[in-house]
């Protein structure tokens, strides 16, 4: 598969841009500018693209770039610096040059930070103090930390960067990637040099600005849903201390006003006893109950986590199906695999559920006081019943909000701390669940619960059973104070708990199978991904279809790809022999007597051992190197790039890898029909 040209990924942003009108440009009070470095031994470049207008800004020179973003960003306090994992690498590069450095001392702090593999203890430097942020960072928002995190390095000196770089986001989603031509220690740029450079810079720009223009679930918001929550909070917050940089603990903790000194966490907490609320009535299974209340929260802990050999705090069948719990939550479903059809299937999800138990069972971070944590419900009333009704944007700033209370009170180092309400919160809601089940369980055929909600079938498969069944669902709304939510599905496939695919019923007047898919786990789902690949679309498709193949006409031979990626401790792929040093290569997979089959291997890097060899010093010849098969490729594949889709093994796609067996039900056993 060939790689994309600086022009063509431009020009897919600019055909998207153009697509905006003057309000969706220039909505709220900022003005948005996506920006992106290249340093070079005695050079530095910066492009700023600029989401209102489409203007582009191309700067070398540290002493152009320093002037620039005193005029354009600096003094303008409704300016905001966007860009792809710039917490790490580009603020910093910022701090340096608004404080004077020079091009060779940006590229020394520029190789340090690329080659970090932990965090780097490194001031800063222009906040005139000599120590803290300065307060420009606050406006700053980098895209890559709020889609997903992950740690690298080791502790005390781990640190967090994107959970996906720019260009997988790319590859995901439908656009193809480019690479500078220019090494980045070439030293006196020709002019020829300089333009490609810029060139990439801009696409790289270009690439993070369409990762803005994302719509939403809804596909009613030009806006990557969470920059519009982010500049929400910031309009409605700001006078309070919120900025673009913060994280979404440290927004919630704002926002609520909690305060370390309001609730000091001690440090035994783990010996204190989870009690059960008085809205809670499970009879038929009490030792549930007795499980959670008679053992410490550290024991608790202790029996949930599989790193310390836990296996839950108790498994027992409920509503004939076995169910494991532990104190992060409840999972049940029929063993094996197994389908559903005919439809008649039915999901109850409790609405905000935990936001929901921290509000009305007093489980909110004892760090919020006073009216503080009334204002709390106030603003789930805000959200679910004025702006979420109305489409108004502030619905997404609150929902970040009320979920950042939950996630917070676990963690350590948030002014929201507070770990026996975290546990508090997640064993309340499976209880909640059970206490559903048992009041329902001589109405259904539960299919599968799980922390928030529950699968169900009607035994009886009639509208008097179904109205019994709403009526002791609006009971238990009414005792608990929750909201459940139905959504009634045609057709559901389970491969296990993780991962299920189901078919709501069509709209009235659609035809069957029109109706919306919900999808759970890795083997249904790709994050981060709008543009499903084959792999995946495949095996929804012989999920719900049968096992039946999904059909190829009209799909491009990229979405056929399976990517594999080399990993830092790998030299090269080789391919039938010879090296090939891309950072990843696209494959498929091939029927095992194709003559397009190719031996594809991952090269390992030279591990000190190879130099006193009889051969004498061989490690620079990669024959002698060791060789291992690509993580992830199918045992007889070939490069995309040199196949048609005539040559694809179709039937790969759909095959269970673990166990053998294709998404069409064919283990008979736990198949409910």
């Amino acid at each position: 598969m060939k790689d994309a040209t600086v022009e063509e990924v431009v020009e897919t942003w600019r055909k998207r841009f153009g697509e905006l009108s003057e309000d969706a440009r220039r909505t709220f009070r900022q003005r948005f500018i996506v920006h992106d470095y290249e340093t070079f031994p005695d050079d530095t470049h910066l492009t700023m693209l600029d989401v209102a207008t489409g203007g582009v800004a191309s700067l070398w020179g540290c002493d152009a770039i320093r002037e620039h973003l005193r005029r354009t960003f600096l003094r303008d306090d409704s300016c905001v610096l966007v860009g792809f994992n710039n917490k790490n690498f580009d603020n910093r590069l910022t701090d340096a040059i608004l404080d004077g450095a020079d091009e060779r001392s940006v590229k020394k702090l520029s190789d340090e930070l690329v080659n970090a593999v932990g965090q780097l203890d490194i001031p800063w430097r222009s906040s005139g103090t000599g120590r803290g942020k300065p307060s420009w960072v606050g406006r700053t928002f980098d895209i890559g930390f709020d889609i997903g995190q992950k740690k690298i390095g080791n502790p005390p000196n781990e640190r967090k960067i994107p959970e996906v770089g720019l260009k997988r986001w790319e590859r995901l989603n439908g656009y193809r990637i480019c690479r500078s031509s220019v090494p980045f220690d070439r030293r006196n740029l020709t002019k020829a040099e300089r333009d490609d450079v810029a060139k990439y810079c801009l696409y790289d720009c270009c690439a993070t600005a369409l990762l803005l223009l994302s719509s939403n679930k809804e596909g009613d918001s030009c806006w990557d849903a969470n920059l519009n929550a982010r500049r929400v909070l910031v309009d409605d917050y700001g006078d309070r201390g919120v900025n673009w940089e913060m994280t979404k603990p440290r927004i919630t903790a704002i926002v609520l006003n909690a305060k370390e000194e309001n609730y000091p966490v001690p440090e035994n907490w783990e010996d204190e006893f989870y009690t059960v609320p008085k809205e809670i009535r499970i009879w038929k299974h009490r030792d549930i109950l007795k499980a959670y209340s008679r053992k410490t929260l550290g024991e608790l802990r202790a029996m949930s986590s599989r790193k310390s050999g836990g296996t839950g705090v108790i498994q027992k069948k409920v509503c004939g199906i076995p169910h494991v719990y532990g104190i992060g939550g409840v999972h049940g479903c029929p063993p094996g695999v197994w389908s559903l059809k005919d439809g008649g299937i039915w999901a109850l999800d409790a609405a905000s559920l935990y936001p929901n138990i921290m509000r009305h069972y007093g489980f909110l971070s004892r760090r919020v006081i006073g009216q503080d944590r009334d204002m709390f419900g106030k603003l789930i009333d805000l959200r679910t019943k004025v702006y979420k009704p109305a489409g108004d944007k502030r619905a997404e700033g609150l929902k970040l909000v009320l979920n950042g209370g939950f996630g917070s009170m676990g963690f350590d180092k948030s002014e929201m701390y507070d770990p026996a309400h975290f546990c508090g919160v997640t064993i309340t809601g499976q209880l909640l669940m059970t206490d559903l089940m048992e009041k329902l369980e001589r109405e259904i055929e539960l299919i599968q619960s799980n922390t928030d909600g529950i699968f169900f079938r009607l035994l009886d498969r009639s509208e008097a059973s179904l109205e019994r069944v709403k009526a002791i669902v609006a009971a238990f709304e009414k005792r608990t104070r929750l909201e459940m939510e139905w959504t009634e599905f045609e057709r559901m496939y389970q491969r296990d708990i993780s991962n299920y695919v189901a078919r709501e019923v069509p709209k009235p007047g659609k035809p069957a199978g029109t109706g919306k898919l919900k999808k759970k786990g890795t083997w249904y789902t790709v994050k981060h991904c709008t543009v499903t690949p084959y792999l995946f679309e495949s095996r929804v498709y012989a999920a719900l279809n049968d096992g039946r193949t999904l059909p190829t006409k009209d799909i491009p031979m990229e979405r056929f790809a399976i990517e594999m990626k080399r990993d830092k401790n790998s030299e090269c792929f080789s391919v039938d022999g010879k090296p090939d040093y891309r950072e990843w290569l696209d494959v498929v997979p091939v029927a095992h007597n194709s003559k397009k089959a190719q031996v594809i291997e991952v090269v390992c890097k030279d591990d000190g051992k190879m130099e006193d060899s009889i051969f004498g010093d061989v490690s620079g010849d990669l024959a002698f190197r060791k060789r291992r098969k690509a993580t992830g490729c199918p045992p007889f594949a070939a490069l995309a790039e040199k196949v048609k889709v005539d040559d694809i093994d179709l039937s790969w796609y759909a095959k269970d890898k673990s166990t053998g067996v294709t998404d069409d039900g064919g283990m008979e056993e736990g198949i409910l029909e």
